[in-house]
């Protein structure tokens, strides 16, 4: 089961109360964390403020914390991967810049510093049979994926299943990227490591969503919903109607109903509100050509040369020179890694190129 509640703040006390009612629309949740160890999956894709909305809001984080807690959880530890090195030092300042450290004090909650990796199956992959996973996702009787409602220039949205690609440390990321450079290749092999971690439990902060030049160049977008259920793409199907996309059309979710793996249920709690948020790009759309007709990123005049977008690159397609970002063309495979990692927003999916 699938349930919707309105929420138009990010007030503490106000979430609280939103997620509570959340977890009882789907029947509780004491049955499925009571006395099991529990890692909890936020989107923290860049170290950006809160406020920007490209990252899982903490005062979600903390509301779910607490009420996992209060259901009987008998451990919680928050882990998560962004798009860089993973380290120590790369995960203290991520938990810092995007408030979680300071959100979890005395929620009994822990962070996680652990940089082992441990390795998943799936038999039946499509594409990837074994994954390297964060330790603290393969040890967890309960994985709770919190994902941002945000639009995608490679996937179109990202919610509560495109988050768990965060289960993987580090520079495997982009690694993947590589390898899969097709659209439909990506997401099929996306869809195999979903249902090797398969979520007991996931919500999707969509409060304040993010439209346009998603994942993280985007607009806030103000939509007012937590979403929250026990399969993670029946949410990301409720979220699509929420932002006025097709779930169908989709990639990950497509590939996700080919496999028969989205519950198809009711939806409870409030009326589902209909927006019509901007896309990130129209190569999601026909995933067959999309290598040749794909938008280029470009790098605009804000560019600093900070390096970021070129130790990201999974085809080293981008160097450094005068002080600024160049993309080779010929490397470029469109993933939009550069696009998403860019700390300050210099690169663009808008400008049709090439």
């Amino acid at each position: 089961m699938t349930s919707l509640v309105r929420c138009n703040t990010y007030d503490d006390a106000a979430v609280k109360v939103a997620v509570d009612r959340l977890f009882s629309l789907i029947g509780g949740v004491e049955d499925l964390v009571h006395g099991k160890s529990v890692t909890v999956k936020p989107n923290l894709l860049l170290p950006r403020s809160p406020k920007d909305a490209t990252t899982t809001h903490p005062a979600v984080l903390r509301a779910v914390v607490l009420s996992l807690f209060e259901a009987g959880a008998k451990s919680i530890t928050v882990a998560e991967s962004c798009g860089g090195p993973y380290t120590e030092a790369v995960l203290r300042k991520l938990y810092h810049a995007c408030g979680i450290d300071a959100c979890l004090e005395g929620t009994g909650a822990v962070l996680n510093y652990d940089l082992g990796v441990k390795t998943l199956k799936n038999l039946n992959a499509k594409k990837m049979k074994t994954a390297q996973v964060l330790a603290p996702i393969a040890d967890a009787d309960v994985v709770v994926s919190i994902g941002k409602m945000k639009t995608h220039g490679l996937t179109g949205m990202t919610g509560a299943s495109k988050n768990l690609y965060g289960v993987l440390p580090g520079l495997t990321k982009p690694m993947l990227h590589g390898r899969y450079s097709r659209v439909g290749a990506f997401c099929e092999m996306l869809l195999d490591l979903c249902e090797m971690v398969k979520p007991t439990l996931s919500i999707l902060d969509g409060i304040v969503g993010m439209e346009g030049e998603g994942p993280s160049a985007g607009t806030p977008f103000e939509s007012g919903v937590l979403i929250g259920g026990t399969n993670c793409y029946a949410v990301d199907v409720v979220a699509c109607e929420v932002m006025g996309l097709s779930a169908k059309a989709m990639p990950l979710l497509k590939a996700a109903y080919s496999r028969g793996v989205v519950e198809e249920s009711k939806v409870v709690g409030d009326e589902i509100p209909h927006y019509h948020f901007k896309p990130a790009g129209k190569n999601w759309l026909m995933p067959a050509v999309s290598r040749f007709f794909a938008r280029f990123p470009h790098i605009t005049r804000r560019c600093v040369g900070c390096g970021d977008c070129v130790r990201i690159c999974p085809q080293k397609a981008l160097e450094i020179q005068n002080g600024r970002a160049v993309l080779s063309k010929n490397l470029c495979i469109k993933c939009y890694c550069c696009h998403e990692m860019c700390p300050i927003r210099a690169i663009t999916t808008n400008r049709i190129k090439g």
